[in-house]
């Protein structure tokens, strides 16, 4: 597929590049998104350090609330379906997650891809090159993904996404949150959703922050229920508490995504300097009783 490069777009503009997508399955299953004309970077998962706080952000993000994954859980309780903190050393993979199984990546396009000294690193090699991981794990309807992100530098005149799934099926079907980093450090944030076609913007958010280079920021997408399903997503700097309220929220009723899934990370390039991304602490949770 032929990519077109797209020097500057207003965020809005951006974002409709970003949902006009052609669909394709790779080998381990996982249905693949493409651009028409914007392009993209899909990166993986693990852990970054983040100073001395690292602890403290993973407490927050959830190792605090591990169970037996095997294990019922009764209303209010969180159990790991899928839990890394990747402290192993791998130069080009990521190896099995600490809980969950092993993760399938996808990079056709050769990014480096490495685990290392705690946490996952992806240091493209296009701007117009992407690769994602997930791990094929026990399904789940009621969830919470968490994940830290960070961006070793800020993109000049596009922008970074990372973006945390839910209730991943099949053919482009699932609820995704996205954290968008600008030029200068802002960031906007939006929930979009799919069931076997173009994405769609379901709710936008705003980020009352600022992100900076290689500091951590803390994502959250809870989805709960069905028929209809609550979408609730946070994003945070990942060393200050997080917030109590959901900074995007919105119920949805779309028939395909109404049963359980599985969950994903991935982060996007839209036409700028090749960029490292770092992932740490992931957790997909089951969270209540189902």
């Amino acid at each position: 597929m032929t990519r077109a490069c797209v020097s500057l777009l207003s965020g809005y503009a951006r974002r409709a590049f970003l949902r006009a997508r052609v669909a394709a399955i790779d080998d381990d299953g996982l249905v693949r998104t493409e651009p028409v004309v914007v392009a993209v970077a899909l990166v993986a998962c693990g852990r970054i350090d983040f100073g001395a706080s690292s602890s403290a952000d993973a407490r927050q993000l959830g190792d605090a609330r591990m169970a037996d994954a095997s294990a019922p859980g009764d209303a209010g309780d969180a159990v790991v379906i899928v839990s890394d903190d990747f402290g192993r050393s791998i130069a080009s993979d990521w190896g099995s997650a600490d809980i969950g199984g092993a993760w399938l990546v996808f990079n056709p396009d050769g990014s480096t891809m490495s685990v290392g000294a705690g946490h996952g690193e992806v240091a493209m090699t296009s701007a117009t090159g992407y690769a994602d991981c997930h791990v094929a794990s026990t399904t789940a309807l009621d969830t919470e993904t968490r994940v830290v992100a960070a961006f070793a530098q800020l993109p000049a005149t596009g922008s970074y996404t990372a973006t945390v799934s839910a209730r991943w099926i099949a053919n482009g079907t699932d609820y995704r949150l996205h954290l968008d980093v600008l030029a200068g450090g802002s960031a906007a944030t939006y929930i979009d959703e799919a069931a076997g076609g173009p994405y769609v913007d379901i709710q936008d958010g705003t980020v009352p922050f600022t992100v900076t280079a290689g500091s951590g920021v803390a994502m959250s997408l809870v989805a709960t229920g069905a028929s209809p399903t609550t979408l609730c997503g946070k994003v945070w700097p990942a060393n200050a508490a997080e917030p109590s309220a959901c900074m995007v929220s919105v119920q949805d009723s779309t028939p395909e995504l109404q049963v359980p899934g599985i969950s994903y990370l991935d982060t996007y390039d839209t036409n700028d300097t090749p960029p490292t991304f770092s992932f740490s602490t992931f957790r997909f949770l089951r969270v209540g009783a189902e």
